[in-house]
């Protein structure tokens, strides 16, 4: 079973480089492709991508996403434009994300894709690790069923053939993009699977808009 890893960035280049992809690229069961979008981000990004002799890794960089002007709103699409293209470049059966300031579990694959194999679902949802930003305090996100704040985005693997995007539109429905996307393969009858494990971390963000 193939697997493509999608990172969208934006002007944090040492957080991709020093913690996302290297996280990708140590699983226990390898990832197919690497797939690395710019959201119109710095010129260090490819400089240092280029270093890196992988030739799973793929990296565009696209234009700036035009973003609303509502703060709420802003956080609610960020990144998605750079997302859902690279989505659209995955060739893989199966496609997992995560953000630039965040790092998958070294087993975040092989957990989610033995739950793939063994439940037959076309979506599959592990958890979260994350601290607060000036303490210790642990938290875990995930549980069933899936739905709004079931999973983060970097916590969960799906089929590719499914289509599914990110939508724009999410704004008028009243909902950020990542619970919307969750909320459609719901509505549409798709199956899915919870993994009780910790597959994805939550890296403090001390910038919160993008």
């Amino acid at each position: 079973m193939s697997v493509a890893a999608v990172i969208s960035t934006y002007n944090r280049t040492r957080l991709l480089i020093d913690g996302a992809l290297p996280s990708v690229m140590r699983q226990t069961v390898p990832v197919n492709e690497i797939i690395i979008v710019g959201d119109g981000t710095e010129q260090q990004t490819e400089d240092e991508l280029k270093l890196i002799s992988d030739p799973r890794i793929r990296y565009w960089n696209r234009s700036r996403q035009t973003y609303p002007e509502n703060p709420e709103h802003r956080w609610w699409v960020a990144g998605l434009e750079a997302r859902n293209f690279g989505f659209g470049m995955v060739r893989s059966e199966w496609i997992s994300e995560l953000d630039d300031d965040d790092e998958w579990t070294d087993d975040h694959v092989e957990i989610l894709i033995a739950e793939v194999q063994s439940s037959g679902a076309d979506f599959a949802y592990g958890m979260s690790e994350s601290f607060l930003e000036f303490g210790n305090e642990r938290r875990e996100r995930g549980h069933e069923p899936l739905g709004c704040e079931a999973c983060s985005s970097g916590a969960w693997i799906m089929r590719s053939a499914m289509g599914y995007r990110y939508d724009m539109g999410c704004i008028e429905r009243g909902k950020p993009e990542d619970c919307d996307l969750l909320s459609r393969i719901v509505d549409d009858g798709r199956r899915w699977s919870f993994v009780p494990k910790v597959v994805h971390r939550v890296n403090p963000r001390w910038d919160k808009r993008r």
